[in-house]
């Protein structure tokens, strides 16, 4: 679905819990909606160490959307005239990327399973970049035609260790 079909749900401050278990994972996510000037944000305030993630809000010159967000990521989505997504991970405030969420080695399946997702559409090729989203659907990469989704099936068996555990239950 592309960025501007999404529907948004407000932002606020709020505590999120992943689980009723009792090793439930818990992170403190603490954004603020921010808007001035006709332009609409949302601002990072805990925890400290996701605070760097600000500076990629602010860098964005249109509205920015939380496009995901669990004890462990948050996604965002940067309305600009071709869309920018970035997800990062909350307990370091490190920014995801190819080389950290896919294991090596697994470039080219994930290629294919682009290439299986762009056959079921008017999109004819597309290579995976490093901007894109990690959400509960799978990886999304946006494109001014709309929005190529490797699904989380599909996803899954290519994540790296260390990334796997950010997504899903």
């Amino acid at each position: 679905m592309p960025l501007s079909n999404r529907r948004w749900t407000p932002i606020g401050s709020f505590l999120l819990l992943a689980g009723c278990f009792n090793n439930a994972s818990v992170t403190e996510l603490r954004l603020q909606a921010r808007a001035e000037n006709g332009r609409e944000w949302v601002e990072v305030l805990a925890p400290a160490q996701a605070l760097p993630i600000n500076q990629w809000v602010a860098a964005c010159p249109a509205n920015v959307q939380v496009l995901y967000q669990s004890p462990r990521v948050v996604s965002l989505g940067c309305r600009a005239p071709e869309p920018l997504y970035a997800s990062y991970r909350l307990d370091t405030g490190d920014r995801l990327t190819i080389e950290n969420t896919i294991q090596r080695g697994q470039e080219q399946s994930l290629q294919d399973a682009v290439n299986r997702y762009l056959w079921k559409t008017p999109l004819k090729q597309f290579r995976p970049t490093g901007n894109f989203a990690l959400t509960g659907e799978g990886m999304i990469f946006p494109t001014p035609q709309g929005e190529v989704v490797v699904s989380s099936i599909e996803l899954r068996p290519l994540l790296a260790r260390e990334t796997a555990f950010l997504i899903g239950r």
